[in-house]
């Protein structure tokens, strides 16, 4: 159908913009996290951040696309049981992988919960 075409074209918009952006923040990290501070501890804490940002900008582009075309189809109720199911799992990692990486767990944590996202929201589009 027309509106499949769409959201596959849209899907791989999404794939290639999100890659791009993530190479250039990957690539200007260290310009990005000295903009914020010149304490050079708080620029490392920025940079480790932004390498989880910049990796993680497919899936963003990813989740974002797909969490439209799941509203789109108006399944409220996948919406809520995905993310209850997704936030449990992330928070899970919190604890675990928070509480002994501090911030590197936080961004670790950040990054399960969009894999999750993508993976319970892939399924209901591509299944």
């Amino acid at each position: 159908s027309t509106a499949r075409c769409f959201a596959d074209r849209t899907l791989v918009l999404s794939l290639l913009v999100g890659g791009f952006l993530g190479l250039a923040l990957f690539e200007f990290k260290p310009e990005i996290a000295s903009s914020f501070t010149s304490n050079a501890d708080v620029a490392q804490s920025v940079e480790s951040g932004l390498a989880y940002v910049a990796l993680l900008q497919p899936i963003n582009g990813l989740v974002f696309v797909l969490d439209g075309i799941v509203l789109g189809g108006a399944d409220f109720v996948y919406i809520a049981q995905a993310m209850v199911g997704c936030t449990s799992v992330a928070a899970g990692a919190m604890v675990t992988i928070g509480a002994s990486n501090g911030l590197e767990g936080v961004w670790q944590s950040l990054s399960i919960l969009q894999l999750c996202r993508v993976g319970a929201f892939g399924a209901r589009y591509w299944l």
